[in-house]
């Protein structure tokens, strides 16, 4: 079989089943490949001869080095926004788990007009960020910080990206890519409380402390 190139985008975050299928070879699936959001996945077929009918099941791994474009950076998964205890309920918060994160702010008079936080990604300034939501700009021109800012329990992933190709561009600071969770026909929902209360907190070392006698 003769080689080529196919590109198949735009596709959502997720775990697909790719199959490739042509008279006289036998079909191949490659299995759980996962796709995050802004990634740029690469998928290695060969066809062997046999029956059409004959497929050939592959489980996709997750490749060593990713060689498709140069950028880096890491994802916030679904898991990851649902277990992970954030003050104020804001994701840019979790942004200060990625890799070269430093010097967090806050945003519009300190954060009180969004409750967003402003991130130096490797030494960039903290304003050089570029922020989108489902592909589409999401950034608040004053201070050029994060604009809209969904609830966590909407988001499906976001990703944290340095030394992006042209397609994103804007900022020469990092790419927070956000893809919001996709909806169904069911009502779907969720309770939650987050109890605050100063008596439950560590008691400083240099604090007069109360101790039962």
């Amino acid at each position: 079989m003769n080689p080529g190139s196919y590109r198949v985008f735009p596709l959502n975050p997720g775990t697909y089943d790719v199959s490739v299928s042509k008279a006289g070879f036998r079909t191949q699936t490659l299995q759980d490949v996962i796709v995050e959001v802004a990634g740029n996945v690469k998928l290695d077929f060969r066809l062997d001869v046999g029956q059409i009918a004959e497929t050939v099941n592959v489980t996709a791994a997750a490749p060593m080095l990713q060689t498709q474009d140069a950028s880096v950076g890491g994802v916030i998964t679904t898991q990851e926004l649902q277990r992970i205890p954030v003050n104020g309920r804001n994701y840019t918060r979790l942004i200060m788990l990625m890799p070269g994160s430093s010097d967090q702010g806050g945003s519009q008079s300190m954060g009180t007009m969004s409750g967003t936080a402003l991130i130096s990604i490797n030494g960039q300034r903290r304003q050089d960020n570029n922020y989108s939501v489902d592909g589409v700009d999401n950034n608040f021109m004053m201070m050029n910080s994060p604009g809209a800012s969904p609830p966590m329990d909407s988001i499906q992933e976001f990703k944290v990206a340095n030394n992006t190709s042209a397609e994103f561009g804007r900022s020469m600071g990092a790419n927070v890519n956000m893809v919001i969770k996709s909806g169904t026909r069911e009502l779907h929902g969720s309770f939650y409380e987050y109890f605050r209360n100063n008596v439950l907190d560590a008691n400083d070392f240099f604090c007069e402390q109360t101790r039962e006698r």
